[in-house]
């Protein structure tokens, strides 16, 4: 109930939010403010700091993901696009289930509240990665009209892939 309620009140706020700031300066904040709720929930380990902290976390991570998707869908060209959405969702689908199998026995074995700390731990980490995906700054806040540009001036280009002359199965053949 407490991540749907957030992720509601991401969707609606978003909007509001990328008006009056950059999108870079949005996704740093919906990929580093879940950490800080987590730290939160597994420090007071109490149930309404729980529900409040699931739902922050759900506000924030909605803005993340509705970012990130959202630009993917300008920026990856036509011919990656069904292939690149498919090989996310799966990945998407397969992350909850695999969370819970790993998450659900250490929060049996250990103190519930100290595996939040630790997943807030491994979140931090995995918050360095994002940060060091090249032209990421740019990947947020280039207009729509220039994303595709943005994709293949910084990856395509970089990697000497064309994607006119090169069949998508040529990229798996190596």
């Amino acid at each position: 109930m407490a991540a749907g309620v957030g992720t509601v009140a991401g969707a609606l706020s978003l909007g509001l939010l990328v008006r009056h700031t950059s999108r870079y300066i949005v996704s740093i904040l919906g990929a580093t403010l879940p950490i800080l709720c987590f730290v939160v929930i597994g420090l007071a380990q109490s149930y309404w700091p729980l529900l409040v902290g699931v739902s922050c976390s759900s506000i924030f991570t909605t803005w993340l993901n509705t970012l990130i998707s959202s630009r993917l869908a300008l920026v990856i060209p036509d011919s990656y696009r069904s292939r690149t959405t498919t090989t996310m969702s799966v990945f998407s689908s397969v992350a909850v289930p695999v969370g819970l199998l790993i998450t659900a026995p250490l929060m049996d074995y250990f103190n519930g509240w100290y595996v939040f700390l630790g997943c807030s731990l491994l979140s931090t980490l995995s918050l360095f990665l994002f940060f060091m995906i090249p032209g990421i700054k740019e990947f947020f806040n280039q207009p729509p009209e220039q994303a595709q540009d943005w994709f293949k001036f910084t990856y395509l280009e970089k990697l000497q892939i064309h994607p006119k002359t090169t069949k998508p199965q040529q990229l798996y053949a190596n």
